[in-house]
């Protein structure tokens, strides 16, 4: 069953036909382009790598040598998801019944180390709202993340949740650092 009545293109399904009865498969697909607001740009880094959306310093556990940043606060108001899908996101968990597992599934890597494209790090208020939010889940769900749109694949972990990055098996990058998280 997948559900498409908000604007925007978030949705979920499930496994179950009655998902109040029991554990089920639920996958969250999260709209993470249509509600954004902008990004900041900032063309190449010094050691010549186009990387077109800077990341916050803040986030960075430790910075790549020569990286760009363009830190903002914490509280910056931009958003990625918008308070309609954040509020449908918190009900969807809301009523996902205990012990079922779910698949949120992101257009964009959300627990990766700084690699200077659109992601969570982007703006880190949002991200560590999701964090929040899906650590309230810690006892009761098993949650997943699956992301992509950086061609290249990762498994990337912080406070016990992790994000699989899928895109592209066959294409190798070899400027990308290892993920440090």
């Amino acid at each position: 069953m997948f559900c498409l009545i908000n604007q925007g293109s978030y949705t979920f399904t499930t496994d179950a036909t009655n998902i109040a009865a029991q554990p089920a498969l639920k996958i969250v697909v999260l709209d993470t382009r249509y509600f954004r607001d902008d990004l900041d740009i900032t063309g190449l880094d010094p050691s010549g790598l186009v990387r077109p959306y800077c990341p916050f310093l803040d986030t960075l556990a430790d910075p790549p040598p020569g990286a760009m940043f363009c830190p903002l606060p914490d509280d910056d108001p931009r958003s990625i998801l918008g308070e309609e899908q954040w509020t449908w996101l918190e009900e969807e968990l809301a009523a996902t019944p205990l012990g079922s597992v779910v698949v949120i599934g992101s257009s964009i890597q959300f627990l990766h180390s700084y690699n200077g494209w659109e992601s969570w790090n982007n703006m880190p208020r949002e991200k560590r709202r999701l964090m929040d939010l899906l650590k309230d889940y810690d006892d009761s769900l098993r949650i997943v993340v699956v992301s992509g749109d950086v061609h290249w694949n990762e498994v990337s972990m912080d406070e016990g949740l992790y994000d699989f990055t899928s895109s592209g098996i066959t294409h190798i990058d070899k400027e990308i650092d290892i993920n440090l998280k």
